[in-house]
């Protein structure tokens, strides 16, 4: 599965510490590996479009799944500390 990084999610992580932005992603490279990438996604309710999130640490990984591309593709769009990803 490819990843793809809005400017918003290049800009949230370069605004977190090194260390917390490299564990960032190594989580989001570990889960698109894997075969069912969203077993440990969570889905966002309330919203129009299948936008899922993983929890890594206080952050928060917020993406959509592009599932008409092949090979399929993530679109990470947000990442944020918890207290503030969901306003």
């Amino acid at each position: 599965m490819r990843i793809f990084y809005t400017r918003k999610a290049k800009k949230d992580l370069e605004q977190i510490e090194y260390q917390e932005a490299k564990r960032i992603l190594d989580k989001i490279e570990a889960n698109s590996k894997l075969e069912k990438p969203l077993s440990l996604a969570k889905r966002l309710k309330g919203l129009p479009e299948d936008i899922y999130r993983y929890r890594v640490g206080k952050y928060r990984v917020i993406f959509i799944v592009d599932n008409f591309t092949k090979p399929k593709m993530i679109t990470v769009i947000n990442i944020k500390h918890r207290k503030n990803v969901y306003k």
